[in-house]
């Protein structure tokens, strides 16, 4: 009779044990299983930058493409690394192999963070670089007049760096 005590003051704890344990593993396996999923952000092809400005002021009118069926805008966020104004325009894709090749135009306005002190700054739209001049009192695209100019080219012409 001792030893069926025993057993079962020993048998008891340790089946608790393994239920616990069982359940910590099911829920890590399933919290891993949501992070895994195979879904990931990427940035979206960018095809016209444009900006534009009223006072102070600066938005920038984005143009570009979504890749596939599997893909649709997840977010627009932006920063500042000194005089480059960093804006990154992201695409979320779902992470399945089989997708339908179906592009998805993308254009949105996104009004830059700010005040931006006065001076020379560079605007990069995924890759798509523009120049913009503050003065202190407005601020205003540099090169044509336009606000389209790409990195690399003084003249311009609007085009995307990939």
């Amino acid at each position: 009779m001792t030893s069926n005590r025993t057993l079962t003051r020993v048998a008891v704890p340790a089946l608790a044990g393994c239920a616990a344990l069982g359940l910590l593993v099911f829920s890590t396996l399933a919290a891993l299983a949501q992070q895994q999923d195979g879904s990931y952000s990427f940035p979206i092809q960018v095809t016209s930058v444009n900006m534009m400005t009223s006072g102070q002021q600066v938005s920038v009118d984005v143009q570009g493409i979504i890749g596939d069926g599997c893909s649709r805008f997840g977010q627009t966020v932006q920063w500042r690394e000194g005089s480059r104004i960093m804006v990154r325009v992201l695409g979320r894709h779902s992470g399945d192999q089989i997708c339908t090749m179906i592009a998805q135009l993308y254009h949105d306005t996104t009004i830059l963070d700010g005040p931006l002190p006065a001076g020379d700054y560079t605007v990069d739209v995924n890759g798509t670089t523009q120049p913009l001049h503050i003065d202190g009192t407005s601020a205003a695209p540099s090169g044509d007049g336009t606000g389209a100019v790409p990195s690399g080219d003084a003249t311009g012409s609007a085009a995307s760096d990939g």
